[in-house]
């Protein structure tokens, strides 16, 4: 499973056929549903930036609870795999997705670049992340052998790793019983949630994405409309807190998605310059590889038609955006 169109396309076209994109939406139970029916086994090959970590990490416990068997390929820094593909060669791609780690593996390698296991804290802070994933899985051998890696990588006992998970049996059966479930957002882009929240976070990161994107650079209409708001009341001086930009929608949704950005855990102050980074040159990569799809459309329709002079301005085009990578 990858992300965009040309990541999909580029391995496709090179022969590999059990492919699916998500389209940079972040992956609902419904749609790890749907995957079921054809495979219980799924390789996910999102953007090794951080945005892109995030994101795979996300959509990891949404396979959890459909007790799919998930593995995570992690791709050189810069490479997607329409690029990777390109360079490298459909092989390597092959090589790569062969040798893809298991997901705790993965998981936990992405925390300790975060945090710092040798510490105290550091500990905690794994832990605090790990143990929700491990707590998702139904079969009760394979949390229990989670548990003991766990409790291995952090050189904690393990009866103290068991403690930390019972308090989050509990916070959920909690929520189930005391809770009705809410109705489910529509697909929310996972890289535009997380900017929205660091842009609520701090103003200053507002007038940093306004410098390098536009509203329309987030594809979701939810979150283009909160960014174009964001982005007017900030030259304006005015308040960008969450419950001051609620008033200003009706839609539910809207109101939701604010809500629970200001709920997102939070990222490390090391690591913000760099997710916020990430996340901005995701989204520009996006908007480009949509284009670059709506061009080679064009372009296949434009020589159908025998249309040398548009189909000439077109792969012009086209040559150009890919430059821009």
């Amino acid at each position: 499973m990858v992300e965009g169109y040309l990541d999909f396309l580029a391995p496709f076209q090179d022969g590999v056929k059990n492919i699916v994109a998500s389209l940079g939406t972040a992956l609902t139970q419904e749609q790890a549903r749907l995957l079921k029916r054809y495979t219980h086994n799924i390789v996910m090959i999102y953007d090794p930036d951080d945005a892109g970590q995030i994101a795979t990490l996300r959509t990891l416990d949404v396979f959890i609870e459909e007790e799919m068997d998930v593995r995570v390929v992690s791709l050189p820094k810069g490479f997607d795999p329409d690029l990777f593909v390109r360079q490298e060669g459909i092989e390597a791609f092959k090589e790569k997705v062969k040798n893809a780690q298991g997901l705790f593996d993965y998981k936990l390698e992405a925390l300790k670049s975060r945090f710092d296991i040798k510490e105290a804290q550091g500990k905690a802070k794994i832990a605090s992340e790990m143990l929700p994933t491990i707590n998702r899985f139904k079969n009760a051998i394979l949390k229990a052998e989670y548990i003991k890696l766990l409790s291995a990588e952090l050189n904690v006992e393990e009866q103290y790793v068991l403690q930390e998970l019972k308090k989050i049996k509990g916070e959920r059966a909690y929520l189930d019983i005391s809770q009705s479930a809410p109705r489910k957002l529509a697909n929310i882009n996972p890289t535009e949630k997380l900017l929205i929240k660091m842009m609520l976070d701090e103003t200053d990161t507002i007038s940093r994405v306004k410098e390098m994107l536009q509203p329309d650079d987030f594809k979701g209409e939810i979150t283009s409309k909160i960014v174009s708001l964001m982005f007017d009341l900030a030259s304006q001086g005015k308040s960008i807190e969450p419950s001051h930009l609620i008033n200003y929608f009706g839609e539910e949704d809207i109101s939701r998605l604010i809500s629970e950005s200001t709920l997102t855990p939070e990222i490390s102050s090391e690591n913000k310059e760099r997710v916020i980074d990430d996340c901005i040159i995701r989204l520009k990569s996006d908007r480009l590889k949509v284009r670059k799809q709506h061009l080679q459309e064009e372009i296949t329709t434009a020589q159908r038609l025998g249309n040398d002079e548009k189909l000439h301005l077109l792969i012009e085009e086209f040559n150009n955006l890919t430059k821009m990578r």
